[in-house]
């Protein structure tokens, strides 16, 4: 009877690792659609065009990396289920204000992959490949869009 016992919590904990694995895939996702919405609501308020195409290709780019985290929900029988949470504009008073608190979320949000990465290659390790492949996004992101900040005019009125 003790080992029908252990069984049944071992398959317990199972299905409760698994319901954390596919909780935090969508968390990773509501989190790229999110800043993805952001980049575009930034981008239609840039002043020039080569801001609001580099923004709206990193809005693009964000977006299309869901993809890869919708085919890892489904490899594991769940999906994302419906889109971006709440979506909040940078509120900055110029350009530069609003790409500078534009990177401080994609910071957070790097940080935050790292996080899940971290608790849940733990419990199902056939995900280091799509948390690899989402750190080095998020790091060319952030990269770019400090190169977007350094354009920037810090005293334009815009």
């Amino acid at each position: 009877m003790a080992w029908l016992e252990t069984f049944r919590g071992l398959l317990d904990k199972g299905d409760q690792d698994k319901k954390r694995v596919a909780e935090g895939l969508r968390e990773a996702h509501r989190g790229f659609l999110e800043r993805a919405a952001r980049f575009e609501l930034t981008a239609e308020r840039a002043p020039s065009d080569s801001a609001e195409s580099s923004l709206r290709r990193l809005a693009t780019e964000h977006r299309a990396t869901t993809a890869l985290i919708e085919s890892a929900l489904a490899a594991r029988s769940s999906s994302a289920r419906g889109g971006a949470g709440k979506l909040v504009a940078s509120e900055g008073i110029n350009h530069w204000a609003r790409i500078v608190e534009d990177l401080e979320v994609l910071q957070q949000g790097r940080n935050r992959i790292l996080e899940l990465a971290r608790d849940l290659i733990d419990l199902d390790p056939e995900l280091i490949d799509l948390f690899d492949v989402l750190t080095r996004r998020m790091n060319e992101h952030v990269t770019r869009l400090r190169g977007e900040i350094a354009e920037a005019d810090p005293q334009a009125l815009n």
